[in-house]
């Protein structure tokens, strides 16, 4: 899919520099991820029939990766069918090599090549697999009698060195070390101290402490609760006195600005109620007044 959007992305470029209509991406890409799972489909399929073609003779790294990409790539009858029969063949092709090198390995030591027997023994076709048990001792004891005093001290450091990697190594015991071992020499023990640690002790060494590899250091344990009890006070936030001062507080002026009854605007009410009361009985005082008026002028005429 990268390629692919990189592909369009450098044709939409030249297309813009020519100032032709650009090529539409979104439907390129869905085609391509409609696809991508049958082209790798194909591609392990044509790499299972190529491996399985050449079982014998290819390299095991190769046909061991090709069952591992299988999981991903068989997904039909057939790809599970070649990839049943790939692991059929590894099988087949291990146990072969398998009694291959055991005989290669048998020869060797018959002839009295130590360092080659040495080496030889930890490249096993099947990772792991323990060698026989009289073939082991034999191995042990062809390198113990190559650690002697009297071997050349160049030869005690190449005989060491393949002993250090060879399924053996806990059990060779050297009949005896050189009396001035050379800085080469020690060198060369320091090195492998902790591959043969009862070679290295010979020459007063000591191998270094096992450190994990490939690890990260653990993460330090937890404080413990009375510490954390200790220092919670001193982690909690205290109120700032500065920051308390600039808390906002109730105005005053604002509090009395808040809408509450005016006093003079009250009296003013008041007044103007007051000032209109009387006005209303006024007038109508006034209203009455006349007819009383007139009912005593009448009086006296009637009289």
């Amino acid at each position: 899919m990268p390629g692919v959007r990189k592909s369009i992305e450098r044709m939409n470029a030249k297309a813009a520099a020519e100032k032709l209509p650009q090529i539409k991406s979104e439907p390129i890409l869905a085609l391509a991820e409609q696809l991508a799972p049958v082209l790798k489909a194909a591609e392990w399929h044509d790499r299972a029939d190529a491996a399985l073609a050449g079982i014998s003779k290819i390299d095991l790294r190769d046909i061991r990766s090709v069952i591992a990409a299988a999981d991903r790539a068989a997904r039909t009858d057939e790809t599970r069918a070649l990839a049943e029969s790939l692991r059929a063949g590894l099988a087949q092709r291990l146990e072969v090599d398998h009694r291959r090198w055991l005989d290669e390995l048998a020869g060797t030591i018959g002839e009295g090549r130590t360092i080659r027997a040495l080496r030889l023994s930890s490249r096993p076709p099947k990772a792991g697999t323990p060698l026989p048990v009289d073939m082991a001792e034999r191995l042990a004891n062809m390198a113990a009698e190559d650690l002697s005093p009297n071997t050349n001290q160049q030869r005690w450091s190449t005989v060491v060195d393949s002993v250090a990697l060879s399924p053996v190594r806990t059990q060779v015991i050297p009949l005896g070390v050189p009396e001035t071992p050379s800085e080469d020499l020690l060198a060369t023990i320091r090195r492998l101290a902790d591959r043969v640690p009862q070679i290295a002790a010979l020459f007063g060494i000591e191998p270094p402490a096992p450190s994990p590899r490939g690890r990260r250091p653990p993460p330090p344990p937890p404080a413990p609760a009375a510490e954390k009890a200790t220092e919670q006070p001193t982690e909690t936030p205290t109120p700032d006195p500065e920051a308390t001062t600039e808390t906002p507080t109730p105005d005053p002026e604002a509090t009395t600005e808040t809408p509450t009854p005016d006093p003079e605007a009250t009296t003013d009410t008041e007044a103007a109620d007051t000032a209109e009361q009387p006005t209303d009985t006024e007038a109508a005082d006034t209203a009455e007044q006349p007819t009383d008026t007139e009912a005593a002028t009448d009086t006296p005429e009637t009289s």
